[in-house]
């Protein structure tokens, strides 16, 4: 049943995705779309940082012999303390590598794919754009004891359009290390079935969930893109994860009063959950 409830999710997130390449919104700017023209500016926050500060680091890459091209901009700290500098940049970095090593694994393998006609593209006498990865970020919160961050990204692999994608990046300036979702809770706490339970009831309250019992289940992967606000955690999902491809993004700040019971004390959200 399981296998069966995805696979028609799936079914019905395509044919939303076809009607959207197919509609005028498909070409316009949208409100929360990614332009993969642009990109989106890098957003930083004046806060205490300890005597750091997050400066921006931006990369370029073209490869014309497997026709692609990569634009990254990602989030540095500076300051005279070196050794959470190091950690924290080599952690950031690290994150953008992934994503960059399988950008490259999956342009190779469409260009060497037997049955593709990549490469009889190339040779045409009008060559498609290259393939393209774009990885910018927005500093969501900043100050002397975390640092969280929202990774928007874009990658074409000339389909009927690119796809926008999210990551997230929390960073415990205390501990020098970065944060997952599970360390924020007490163990055996049920965490994700509290989110999960939230974040379907919210989505579909606004009428903004379409996918929600399957994209929002408690499952690691559907939580992936989670940031620490004031106001609660968080929840990024990318499009067609919940709603409609022509939805875009979803999201869902769940209120620390829902997770006060599960926090973990000595944890990252202690100081919220007074």
């Amino acid at each position: 049943m399981r296998s069966l409830a995805m696979a028609l999710k799936k079914t019905a997130c395509l044919l939303s995705l076809v009607l959207f390449v197919h509609s005028p919104q498909a070409y316009g700017s949208g409100t929360g779309k990614i332009d993969p023209r642009a990109g989106v500016p890098a957003q930083q926050l004046q806060s205490d940082l300890g005597g750091l500060k997050i400066v921006e680091k931006k990369e370029a890459v073209s490869n014309k012999k497997l026709h692609y091209k990569i634009k990254i901009a990602l989030p540095q700290l500076a300051g005279v303390d070196s050794a959470r500098v190091e950690k924290f940049n080599q952690a950031v970095a690290k994150l953008a590598a992934a994503q960059t090593r399988e950008f490259k694994k999956r342009v190779n393998e469409y260009l060497h794919d037997p049955l593709s006609d990549e490469v009889d593209k190339w040779k045409s006498a009008s060559p498609p754009p290259p393939y393209r990865l774009i990885i910018s970020y927005k500093v969501i919160s900043a100050d002397k004891d975390l640092i969280s961050v929202l990774f928007p990204c874009y990658v074409d692999y000339h389909g009927p359009h690119g796809s926008p994608f999210t990551m997230s990046f929390n960073y415990d300036l205390n501990r020098n290390a970065p944060v997952s979702l599970v360390d924020l809770f007490t163990q055996n706490s049920g965490y994700l079935k509290v989110i999960s339970n939230y974040s379907i009831k919210k989505l579909k309250k606004q009428g903004k969930g379409y996918f929600a019992e399957f994209g929002a289940v408690p499952e690691v992967e559907n939580f992936h893109t989670w940031n620490i606000i004031p106001a609660g955690l968080k929840i990024t999902f990318d499009a067609c994860q919940v709603d409609e491809y022509a939805a875009g993004e979803r999201v869902v700040i769940v209120p620390y009063s829902v997770l006060k019971r599960i926090i973990r004390p000595d944890g990252l959200l202690a100081q919220f959950a007074k």
